[in-house]
């Protein structure tokens, strides 16, 4: 009789265990999404560079280029997590050399920097939102330009021999 209660007590403080364990990840949990749905994840964004080599390092390029100019920039909470990305223009001597991959159709893109559109030639419209504008030329994935860690996005073919380069990490 003494084993079977003894049984009963371990089989109720490990119930019991797993409960408290259980609550205590919940709570961390939706701790965590609150820190991170609070807006604490500010666009922090670096100097606009225009060195090829600098930008190689981040990105595959095409070895044709004539010039170039990019800005990093991250999103992350106190903690040190979030995302990274970049933004690139690139002048290209013969674009059809570079092979692009999958062409994935009209080029429309999110808020780009006004340096960005300068750089590719192109102009916002006032009939365009600040949320989105439509830059002439064709839109493809990122896995001709992409190099780990920056596996996410875009690239946009203007043109005017442009690359437009839009990668992140997540």
């Amino acid at each position: 009789m003494q084993v079977v209660m003894n049984a009963i007590r371990r089989r109720r403080t490990l119930i019991l265990a797993a409960l408290i364990s259980t609550s205590l990840c919940l709570v961390w949990v939706c701790w965590g999404v609150s820190f991170f749905a609070d807006g604490s994840q500010d666009l922090q964004v670096g100097p606009v560079r225009s060195d090829i080599g600098g930008l190689r390092k981040l990105c595959t390029l095409p070895p044709n280029i004539k010039a170039c100019k990019w800005q990093v920039h991250s999103r992350m909470d106190g903690a040190g997590f979030g995302d990274w990305g970049l933004y690139a223009a690139v002048e290209l001597d013969d674009p059809d050399v570079f092979d692009w991959g999958e062409e994935l159709g009209e080029a429309k893109v999110g808020e780009l920097p006004t340096w960005m559109l300068d750089f590719a030639g192109e102009r916002r419209s006032n009939a365009e939102s600040k949320d989105s504008a439509t830059i002439p030329g064709v839109m493809y994935g990122p896995a001709a330009a992409a190099k780990s860690p920056l596996l996410n996005g875009r690239l946009i073919k203007t043109p005017q021999k442009r690359l437009l380069l839009i990668l992140w990490t997540t």
